[in-house]
């Protein structure tokens, strides 16, 4: 069976579309479905109703136990539910994530408080710490849900081959297409006369990438639709303009070394492009 797939909600607009995406992907994988709502206490959430000569730990419980039934309204029976409490929403998403051995965290990228710094600070947060795979949905329409394609980053790591499986998963759960792209950083100009020397190794180096994204796609079984793309460019910048010149509904993207590559194309992507999903490959295997 399928490792547990995992989605958190504050009830608000995005995480119910995060609710959303994690509903079909369940279905279409078969792994079990868990929602998870954290209980911020005192501050309860937006349903709290005080209650009348209750001591501190029976107010909690009462929330709790309306947090559940709240849960049960808006999820519907199915998923497993769960509430928990602790005013460090991230860290508690990661334990329950690990606790259930969850495979993905799909989360919405705002919550009630709105976006901060272009993704919610939860969802920031997950996508550093979260023992999984997170998936990150924007408050508008995620076109992944019915249309785009499934764009994977291959940067040849050891990674690689995983993580083209996962976006093949990901594209046959949303019945879409896949697109793999390889960035061919700048070549480094330490002198002016080797400015001649890299313009004229460009294509050979461009070529060599091509037809070892090629190998790749067929040693992985990707399929003769899928498209092969080869660019030159900030890494970062680069993915985020190929999937918004593609129309990309989801992006995948492996961990990197270089963490300013992640963390750059985090931002370039949630507030620029915001086709779709992000996904930031963990342990999904």
């Amino acid at each position: 069976m399928p490792a547990p797939l995992l989605v958190p909600t504050d009830f608000s607009p995005c995480a119910a579309r995060a609710v959303a995406v994690a509903r079909r992907l369940a279905e279409a994988t078969g792994a079990p479905l868990h929602v998870l709502h954290v209980l911020s206490w005192p501050d309860a959430g937006p349903f709290e109703t005080p209650g009348e000569g209750r001591t501190g730990a029976e107010e909690e419980a009462a929330e709790a136990a309306r947090a559940h039934a709240e849960l049960a309204k808006v999820v519907g029976d199915g998923p497993h539910l769960a509430v928990v409490r602790g005013n460090a929403p991230a860290i508690e998403i990661a334990d329950y994530a690990e606790r259930i051995g969850a495979g993905v965290v799909v989360v919405g990228a705002c919550g009630r408080r709105g976006p901060r710094a272009g993704l919610g600070s939860v969802a920031g947060e997950l996508l550093q710490t979260a023992p999984a795979d997170v998936i990150v949905v924007p408050l508008a329409d995620a076109p992944a849900a019915s249309a785009g394609r499934v764009l994977v980053a291959v940067d040849f790591s050891g990674a690689a081959a995983p993580l083209v499986r996962l976006g093949q998963r990901l594209a046959e759960a949303f019945g879409v297409g896949l697109d793999l792209v390889h960035v061919v950083e700048p070549f480094p100009h330490p002198v002016r006369w080797m400015d001649e020397a890299v313009v004229d190794l460009a294509p050979q180096v461009l070529g060599r990438a091509h037809e070892a994204l090629r190998q790749l796609a067929q040693a992985t079984e990707a399929g003769p639709e899928t498209e092969l793309y080869v660019e030159r460019g900030k890494a970062a910048r680069t993915l985020a303009q190929v999937a918004e010149a593609l129309q990309s509904g989801l992006l995948v993207v492996g961990p990197h070394d270089d963490r300013p590559v992640l963390d750059g194309l985090l931002g370039s992507v949630a507030e620029g492009v915001a086709q779709g999903l992000i996904v930031h490959f963990g342990l999904f295997q």
